[in-house]
């Protein structure tokens, strides 16, 4: 039986342009929103293709995706705003864990963060290691989660073109083959 193989640079190439056509054809199925004003790296995160939840990663200039340094991660999926929460939690304990989240605390308070410029009420979980709000927002559920980025210091706009996220995404996917 043959074990798990490294693609080719061709075969590699094929299969990322394959995912970005189908990114880019799935944007503006849910709204996406961004940290305003931000300097550092933005790309992709989590991109579930049908459904959601589709992700934006922002990153401190060292930081990387998935990695302790800091960061702000903004989810927008349909659903319970607390369920989504709870999904990033249980990630955080098991990392590759499917298993539905358990029941989740109550919110330690509300935070008003400007979506679009205006002020929306977020549920606010603070932890060890994030800081989780979410929201509902327009109809869809919004989910932050920052480590070592002020949360009461953000705010969000409505994201109207994918292409730098996507150009950091594949800057970092090509950096990770290196």
């Amino acid at each position: 039986m043959d074990g798990a193989r490294r693609l080719g640079e061709e075969e590699f190439s094929a299969h990322l342009a394959e995912r970005v056509a189908r990114i880019r054809g799935s944007f503006g199925d849910l709204p996406l929103w961004a940290v305003s004003g931000w300097s550092g790296p933005r790309l992709l995160a989590e991109w579930t293709l049908t459904g959601g939840p589709r992700g934006l990663s922002f990153l401190a200039d060292e930081a990387v995706p998935g990695g302790p340094g800091p960061s702000v991660e903004i989810r927008t999926t349909l659903g319970d705003p607390r369920h989504d929460v709870a999904l990033l939690c249980c990630r955080e304990e098991a990392p590759v864990s499917f298993v539905q989240p358990e029941a989740l605390p109550a919110p330690t308070r509300i935070a008003e963060i400007p979506v679009d410029g205006a002020p929306e009420p977020f549920e606010v979980w603070e932890g060890a290691g994030a800081v989780r709000a979410a929201a509902w927002v327009r109809g869809h559920v919004l989910t932050l989660e920052c480590r070592g980025v002020d949360l009461d210091a953000l705010a969000l706009d409505e994201v109207d073109d994918i292409e730098p996220f996507v150009a950091g995404w594949l800057e970092f996917v090509g950096a990770s083959r290196r």
